[in-house]
This record gives structure tokens, C-alpha cells and sequence, in this order.
């Protein structure tokens, strides 16, 4: 799974939610793999948390 295609997925997630909602790790990666979603989520931590550490301090 690519970082464009992760990220793709979080931010559709985050979308559909609208405002002032939260998402997980396991939700995304369920959503990207149903069957392989826990292989998924170390990679997905890895590219949000500089993100989220970016969006927190705006």
C-alpha cells in the first residue's frame, strides 16, 4: 500500500465524518485491507504522526 493511497483514504475518511470527528488507525487500514488491515497500521502511524503533529500546531 503506497503513502498517496493511505493518506487518499484518511483524508476521504475525515470527509465524509465532517467537522470536529476522529478516525483511528484501524478504521483506515480496514478500510484499505479488510482481510490485511493489521499489516497496514504501523505503516499508517508512521506517515500520520508528522502530520498530525504539523495539523496540532497550526
Amino acid at each position: 500500500m503506497s503513502e498517496p493511497q493511505i493518506r487518499d483514504c484518511l483524508r476521504q475518511l475525515v470527509r465524509d465524518r465532517g467537522p470536529a470527528k476522529t478516525t483511528c488507525p484501524a478504521e483506515v487500514a480496514r478500510a484499505l485491507s479488510a482481510d490485511d488491515w493489521r499489516s497496514l497500521i504501523r505503516k499508517f502511524e508512521q506517515l500520520v504522526w508528522p502530520w498530525r503533529k504539523r495539523v496540532r500546531s497550526s
